[in-house]
């Protein structure tokens, strides 16, 4: 585990056409991107901005949601996911992205000719205000991102949802400590199933994390999944000192050797970011 200092250095992206991140097979970026638009004065103008980008399917999704936040959070959400696919492949533009799901509803890119980033996954979480979108050039990655509210009946969700040796180890711990520790399972939770595809079809109790020290932890599997631990990496941070968030990250032949951190504020702003990080497998 390494902690380090939170930074900030800011790339016009309008301006600094040098800002083309290379996503190579060792490396995992994290896109990190506050809901800031309803407090803009130019909202109107990026609203008609983003919503020019949206394919036919997501106008129609777009325009279903009754409530004017779901609205906010589903455009940025996918004008944010066309753009920075237009950073990592200065090529194509925003909308001429096509995306498909999986069996199970996961989105996913539709790999062309046209561009370079067949092999790409990604994956989206959102909290209280806070999008979150995890890149990878090679495997399948999963992000979870959760606002750290302690009037949560943590206890009794783990309880219900994890598995029998998590919620012993959880209820042994300090009353102090066990609120953080639920979050840090959650969020590996969610991560590990979004990175398998399936999403909750999977029972969180088919799988056990384990935190042996401070700075290791353990999976395993149930049968039932079929799952090998060696097969996995995992990563934790903290974002804001208001959200935990968790990676997963599985089909990957090689080890991720380093996970870079941006901070996108839409339309045309970037951040690099430099987070405290916890790698776990």
């Amino acid at each position: 585990m390494f902690w380090s200092v939170y930074t900030l250095s800011v790339i016009d992206l309008m301006s600094e056409s040098e800002f083309m991140p290379h996503l190579p097979p060792d490396e995992i970026h994290l896109w990190f991107i506050p809901q800031r638009l309803e407090h803009d004065s130019q909202e109107n103008e990026w609203v008609l901005q983003f919503e020019a980008l949206l394919s036919h399917e997501e106008q129609h999704r777009y325009q279903r949601f009754q409530f004017a936040a779901d609205r906010r959070r589903f455009l940025l959400t996918r004008a944010a996911i066309r753009t920075l696919l237009s950073l990592y492949d200065s090529l194509q533009q925003p909308y001429s992205w096509q995306f498909g799901r999986n069996l199970h509803g996961r989105p996913e890119l539709v790999p062309e000719p046209a561009h370079q980033l067949a092999t790409l996954s990604f994956n989206i979480s959102h909290s209280d205000g806070v999008i979150v979108i995890a890149f990878s050039a090679e495997g399948r990655v999963g992000v979870d991102i959760e606002s750290i509210d302690i009037t949560r009946r943590s206890i009794d969700l783990a309880k219900r949802y994890f598995s029998p040796a998590e919620y012993l180890a959880l209820v042994k711990l300090p009353i102090e400590e066990q609120e953080q520790r639920f979050f840090d399972l959650w969020t590996l939770k969610e991560a590990f199933v979004k990175a398998c595809g399936a999403g909750l079809k999977i029972p969180l109790r088919w799988f056990t994390f384990l935190f042996p020290s401070a700075q290791q932890v353990t999976v395993t599997f149930q049968p039932e999944l079929a799952e090998s631990a060696e097969n996995w990496q995992f990563w934790q941070l903290q974002y804001n000192q208001t959200y935990r968030v968790a990676l997963a990250l599985t089909g990957c032949p090689g080890k991720v050797k380093k996970l870079r951190m941006f901070e996108l504020e839409l339309p045309a702003t970037a951040r690099d970011l430099d987070l405290p990080i916890k790698r776990l497998g």
